[in-house]
């Protein structure tokens, strides 16, 4: 398994036999020198397109909003196949800026499968102005189209976290879209949005966490800071990397004990 230079395991596996569980990735940008993100933490470029790096600008990872075409996208690898019965987590901590006002964005953050991106986070203009809503979507297959939270105030930080929980059999796994989680336990939450697998076939062989700037003339890219990106394998610990400032006392990654089921 490859592991970032900032992607952590947390093995806390109590004697009666508790499974580990995993950190693949987490990345703090504020922890990033100021410049290419690509050759920091972890990340590369993902594919060919090297026009319109993506920088790192005071702790954060800034997409620029408004591309119409496809600039540099990065990534971040790791191994970790979806089994039957288990879940990951896809944590950011970001500030939207801008957005189009489109009802198919083009993605700022997924996971990567293969060559292909799934499980993707996109933001669009809000009913209000000002305003801007959060959208997931469980595959990039028209059978999974997006699905929307309600109005989020643009320039203001936000948490989101997507729970994916893998079942045996196929097209039968979900997703779930949390804004500013209060509880470290999934359960204490309520999730903006959920979706059930319509395409053809469930995800497997999850190898990686994808930053997109690839923007049509009809779907431009969102303006996005990005603070923080992880995945994990517990909602616990996705929850650590994107703490609100009160509880950064509360919770830490180095005190998770937790299985990898569900949570």
């Amino acid at each position: 398994m490859k592991i970032s230079t900032i992607g952590i395991v947390a093995a806390f596996a109590a004697a009666s036999g508790v499974a580990q569980a995993t950190v693949y990735v987490n990345s703090q940008f504020g922890s990033f020198a100021n410049g290419n993100l690509v050759g920091q933490g972890g990340w590369t470029q993902e594919q060919t397109q090297t026009t319109l790096p993506l920088q790192v600008n005071g702790g954060v990872v800034q997409v620029v909003g408004g591309q119409i075409v496809n600039n540099q996208d990065a990534a971040n690898l790791f191994s970790a196949p979806v089994v039957a019965d288990e879940s990951f987590y896809l944590a950011s901590r970001l500030t939207v800026t801008s957005v189009p006002v489109t009802n198919n964005p083009s993605y700022i953050l997924a996971i990567k499968q293969g060559t292909f991106a799934n499980v993707r986070v996109a933001f669009r203009a809000g009913t209000a102005p000002n305003t801007f809503q959060v959208a997931m979507r469980l595959t990039g297959q028209s059978q999974n189209p997006f699905q929307f939270s309600s109005d989020l105030p643009l320039g203001q930080a936000v948490n989101v976290i997507i729970a994916y929980d893998a079942y045996a059999g196929d097209q039968n796994d979900e997703i779930f879209g949390y804004i500013n989680p209060t509880s470290s336990d999934r359960g204490n939450n309520s999730e903006f949005a959920s979706q059930l697998n319509g395409a053809n076939s469930d995800i497997t062989s999850l190898s990686g966490v994808i930053i997109s700037q690839f923007g049509t003339s009809s779907n431009p890219t969102a303006g996005v800071d990005i603070t923080s990106v992880a995945v994990t394998t517990t909602f616990a610990e996705a929850f650590a990397t994107v703490p609100t400032p009160g509880s950064l006392a509360l919770l830490g990654l180095g005190g998770l004990v937790a299985t990898r089921r569900r949570r």
